[in-house]
């Protein structure tokens, strides 16, 4: 295991704007842009009694029964979650780490809450 410099250990503050739109069986999560990010944790759970800051469970786990990871990769200031029940409530959480890997610092977490649902489709016009 690595060591780390004792700035990677600081945290920045959580993202912001962070916005839950939801769609079929997903979720789109999104924020405002934080410059120099280099990686993005997103996870999400439909468990009421997990805390906020639990660890994730094992790959495969239930998001019933805890914080499933959506993504830990870089990439734009948005992501879908997929696979999701619609009509169900979930909670996601967006961590960044800002700067190269010598020098990241985390943020802290931001929250939002979302629920999937069937889009109905549209009547057509002019029939």
């Amino acid at each position: 295991m690595g060591v780390f410099p004792v700035e990677a250990l600081a945290q920045l503050p959580a993202p912001t704007g962070l916005t839950v739109t939801p769609g079929d069986r997903s979720l789109t999560v999104s924020w405002d842009e934080v410059e120099n990010t280099s990686l993005r944790n997103i996870d999400y759970t439909s468990s009421t009694t997990v805390g906020d800051n639990a660890f994730i469970l094992p790959t495969g786990g239930l998001p019933e029964n805890g914080w499933v990871s959506a993504t830990g990769s870089s990439g734009p200031p948005s992501y879908t979650i997929t696979g999701l029940t619609n009509q169900t409530t979930y909670r996601v959480r967006v961590q960044l780490w800002v700067g190269d890997h010598q020098t990241a610092m985390r943020t802290h977490r931001a929250f939002g809450t979302g629920t999937p649902n069937l889009v109905a489709p549209t009547a057509p016009r002019n029939v």
